[in-house]
């Protein structure tokens, strides 16, 4: 009887045992209920605070994948324990149910959400059109019957194809007319929900000008004129304001004082057919903001564009030899300006008063030693002071083999140059090539050089080392080397010191030659 007793004992304790943390755990008078047994979420997806009354702990279930609940239960609470739900953005109708449980009791809460009403255009929403004109697809996806709208602006030039339907949804075909202007044209292009343009996607279209085509000026009557007629240059006109634009096959030059004083004019478009730019041709236009002279021009002539204080950048083509006196003066708004490979001469005063100007861009290295300046006001770095190659800023001058000469003037005022290579092929440095460089520090001097001009080095005041290379002192100018870096040493071979030491303009820094190796 007591090993009946005993036995019956230990069942009770191995059955209680196992119902601990188990859902019979919490009793039958478990309750939950929540303030909200359905719940609607805007399109847009949104956090909405939903509150839970339980007298025990409560777990929940998530069935559906677009609203995250951030816990899975909670402990109880008589005045509610408030939890967040957060939808994502949708564009199509969903519902779904989460369930809240404590113990047995339970509570469904059914969540929905209505679709977003959406035109959503394709990545490639931004078309370039050729002057000749074409087809354009533009493609998107929608959740809602939708048009196409074109500007009235454009519908001259941007129709829609005669097979496309205003309520057709994911692609539309734009007819896209010949330009027959000398200046790009854009429009923007909407799809928009039918009824409601609140609800759209837009597209841009942008079409090259037409170089063939001839606008000179164009009068409010529709009158054109000839270029040397200025009388209605003050009027606002209606086609090609404030622009002007030659036909290619007919214009091959751009004679003496052909448009100056058009105050009036804004751009310019030169045609490959243009190989010379007479003087003061565009002087005095002063709404003119930039130029690009191609690589067809050969000659800009005296006083080509001075006074277009309004100009601010200019590109000058490889092809274009030589820039006349005075052609840029008192461009006072300019700054920057690019030099093409082909530039041998830059005239007196060429870039006097562009005192705006920051940049210089070449193409080619060997386009800058050679060029001629009339004088330092001519040398666009006198007031921009660095100078870019391929659109990188050039500190270390290396000048290439082949190279004969550094023209006066050469990097006048090149304020990034820190240090400077010069070949052996070169034979003469100009005067003030490198005056004024303030931050060059160190200078190599091939040993082909026969002659160094006045002041080629003068206020170069961070300049340290010289390392000269020829075994004849060359020519020597005029203060070439006067206001260098405190402790500035020019290094010679060693057995031609002493020649150095007692050449003419030479001997005025014997006490910092020294001798050396290489």
């Amino acid at each position: 009887m007591k090993r009946l007793f005993l036995l019956l004992a230990l069942v009770g304790m191995f059955t209680v045992g196992c119902t601990e943390g188990g859902e019979n755990e919490i009793p039958d008078d478990a309750y939950i209920t929540l303030n909200k047994e359905v719940l609607t979420f805007v399109p847009d997806g949104e956090s909405v605070e939903v509150k839970v009354y339980s007298n025990y702990e409560w777990t929940l279930t998530n069935n559906c994948d677009w609203v995250t609940t951030f816990v899975m239960g909670g402990e109880a609470s008589e005045e509610g324990t408030a939890i967040t739900l957060t939808a994502d953005l949708t564009y199509d109708d969903r519902e779904g149910t989460i369930t809240f449980s404590c113990g047995k009791a339970k509570k469904h809460l059914v969540v929905s959400q209505s679709f977003k009403e959406a035109i959503i255009a394709d990545e490639n929403n931004v078309f370039n059109v050729p002057a000749e004109g074409g087809n354009v697809i533009i493609n998107y996806q929608t959740t809602v019957e939708c048009e196409v709208i074109i500007p009235e602006e454009a519908k001259s030039w941007i129709s829609l194809a005669p097979e496309t339907r205003g309520l057709e949804s994911g692609c539309a075909t734009l007819n896209i007319a010949k330009s027959n202007l000398s200046a790009d044209r854009r429009a923007v292009v909407k799809v928009v929900k039918m009824g409601d343009q609140s609800v759209f996607a837009e597209y841009t279209i942008i079409q090259e000008r037409n170089m063939d085509y001839i606008i000179l000026y164009t009068t409010t009557d529709g009158e054109t004129i000839s270029p040397n007629n200025f009388d209605y240059l003050t009027n606002t006109y209606e086609d090609g304001v404030g622009m002007l634009a030659f036909d290619g096959t007919k214009v091959t030059s751009i004679g003496d004082d052909a448009f100056s004083g058009c105050a009036t004019l804004k751009s310019i478009t030169i045609p490959d057919s243009v190989t010379s730019i007479g003087r003061s041709a565009f002087s005095g236009c002063t709404s003119l903001t930039s130029i690009t002279i191609p690589d067809s021009v050969t000659s800009i002539g005296d006083n080509a564009l001075s006074y277009c204080t309004w100009l601010t950048s200019v590109t000058i083509g490889n092809g274009v030899t030589s820039i006349g006196n005075n052609a840029f003066y008192y461009c006072t708004s300019l700054t920057s300006v690019t030099i093409g490979k082909g530039v041998t001469s830059i005239g007196n005063l060429a870039f006097y008063d562009c005192y705006s100007l920051k940049s210089v861009y070449i193409t080619d290295i060997a386009a800058w030693y050679n060029i001629s300046f009339g004088n330092h006001y001519s040398n666009p770095l006198y007031y921009a002071g660095n100078l870019y190659l391929n659109n990188e800023l050039v500190t270390d001058l290396i000048i290439p083999d082949g190279a004969t000469s550094i023209g006066d003037w050469a990097f006048y005022r090149c304020y990034s140059l820190t240090s400077v290579t010069i070949p052996d092929s070169v034979t003469s440095i100009g005067r003030s090539a490198f005056e004024y460089c303030y931050s060059l520090t160190s200078v190599t001097i091939g040993n082909g050089v026969t002659s160094i001009g006045d002041f080629a080095f003068f206020c170069c005041d961070s300049l340290k080392e010289v390392y000269c290379k020829p075994t004849t002192p060359p020519t020597g100018g005029s203060q070439m080397f006067d206001y260098n870096g405190s402790g500035r040493t020019i290094y010679v071979f060693r057995n031609s010191v002493e020649a150095y030491k007692s050449a003419s303009k030479w001997s005025d820094y014997a006490s910092e030659i020294v001798g050396s190796y290489f």
